[in-house]
């Protein structure tokens, strides 16, 4: 738990840019299922959002790169699924 607890408040200070454009780590989904939905519509949602930007050559790159930051995490405590990152 201490863990989640700290993944999820370095992903809400950490870089802020990326939290207010991609859905809040905070936010508790009834299935692994469910957050993995979500992760993914925000992931494509981003990876074409860096290709306009010029920081990646296509949106495969783009998708890879956001992959590797972005998981979901059971909370043991309340039993929901939250998506969690890496710092940037």
């Amino acid at each position: 738990m201490t863990m989640l607890k700290t993944a999820i408040a370095l992903a809400a200070i950490a870089i802020p840019a990326v939290t207010l454009a991609h859905t809040p780590v905070d936010v508790p989904y009834e299935t692994r299922g469910d957050c993995e939905a979500q992760m993914a519509q925000d992931n494509i949602f981003h990876a074409r959002d860096k290709v306009q930007q010029g920081k990646y050559d296509n949106v495969g790159d783009a998708m890879q790169d956001m992959h590797e930051h972005f998981w979901c995490e059971q909370n043991p405590d309340d039993g929901f699924w939250y998506m969690l990152r890496t710092p940037f």
